[in-house]
This record gives C-alpha cells, structure tokens and sequence, in this order.
C-alpha cells in the first residue's frame, strides 16, 4: 500500500454560558420531605443537561448558542416519501451515506421524536414478512433513542462519538437568601460553562420526515 499521512486539524472551541434558576420559600423548605432544596438542585442539574443535549441537536450557531448537528455544515441529509415514517429503504439509504464517507456505523444511533418513532413502528418492512421498520427499539439493528427535544419531522443517524462537548470548569451555584428576603425566598442559580463541536461532519445524516398528505 502506499503511504499516507495523517491530517490534523483544530476546532476554536470557546466559553458558552448555560444558567438555570429556581426558587423557593422557607416555609416550603421547613415543611418539605425530601428537602425542595435537594430536589431543586437536581432539577436544575437536569435543566443543564437537557440544554446541552438541545443545543448539541439543533443550536442555531448564533446569540451565544454553539452549533447543534442540524445545523452543521456537511452533514448528510435524507427527504422521506411524503408517509410520515421513515422507510426500510430509507434508513438502508441514511446507513450507506455514513459508510460511503468511511464513518464506522458499528455504534451509530438514530434519535427520533417520539411521534415520528411511533409511526415507523407501526411500518411494515413488506407486505408478507410480518416485521416492523422499528422493532425492538432498533431499526436495521441500530437503538433507536426516542425524545422530544427533537423535533416532529426531524431524526438523526450518527456516531455520536464525533460530537465534542467541552466543559469549561464546574458548575458555579449561587445560593440568594437575600435579594427576596422580605418574602423569605430563596433564589438559586446554575452557570456552567460548555461548547461543543461537530468533529465529523459525515458521520451524521439529517432525515427530514415528510408527513403524509
């Protein structure tokens, strides 16, 4: 074989602030069981999480926001015939343009709005076999993750191990008895600081899924 060599690049990955706040009265916290203390932070831990996995999807790029998946550059897309599910055919079609760019599928993963999974489990693959496009939770072998952070008519193929998160220090929390002390509110607020980055733009296919008519 002849020889190759390897190419390095580099992604300008910066500081992007994600807060989540809550608050609370002393009369819940002396009266709660478990303490709303507790259960607020987690809440909130869970806010933070859910705004990483939206922006990872479909940030806009734009305003503070990295750039979700959706809206990268270079990313395979897919239509679907105008059904409402995506097809046998159709995610054979999304799996072959990940490894036509040489993107190992091994762990590749399809999310996909509850709604949109609903309907193509309800496809048949063919009219005489008795199988289910999405059966399992797997279609053509791959786990299919449901989840309303996307959106309706939208799903997504990938190797997610091709999305970098970067994670700029802990989570700063800030505890307010002060400002509504007249009140007696407690006011809690969680910065962290993240982005994130589309290594390979091909290892992800957007499938647009056109609703029927």
């Amino acid at each position: 074989m002849a020889e190759s060599s390897l190419t390095i690049g580099t992604f300008g990955m910066s500081p992007k602030r994600l807060s989540a706040t809550a608050s609370f009265t002393l009369e819940s916290l002396v009266q709660s069981d478990p303490s709303i203390d507790n259960l607020t932070r987690s809440d909130m831990a869970r806010m933070l999480a859910r705004g990483i996995d939206t922006a990872a999807i479909s940030g806009s790029g734009t305003s503070g926001q990295p750039t979700g998946i959706i809206n990268t550059s270079g990313v395979s897309t897919l239509t679907t015939a105008a059904t409402g599910y995506v097809s046998r055919f159709e995610a054979l079609s999304a799996l072959a343009a990940l490894e036509e760019d040489d993107i190992d599928t091994s762990g590749a993963v399809f999310i996909m709005h509850p709604t949109d999974a609903a309907a193509t489990a309800n496809a048949v693959v063919d009219a005489g076999s008795g199988q289910f496009v999405l059966e399992d939770g797997r279609i053509l072998g791959k786990r299919v993750i449901t989840s309303t952070l996307i959106s309706q008519g939208t799903a997504i193929l990938g190797d997610f191990k091709q999305l970098l998160i970067a994670n700029f220090g802990g989570v700063d929390l800030v505890v307010d008895p002060y400002t509504a002390a007249t009140s007696a509110t407690v006011k809690i607020t969680m910065h962290a600081m993240h982005d994130l980055a589309v290594r390979h733009a091909t290892a992800f296919n957007v499938i647009t899924i056109t609703a029927a008519p």
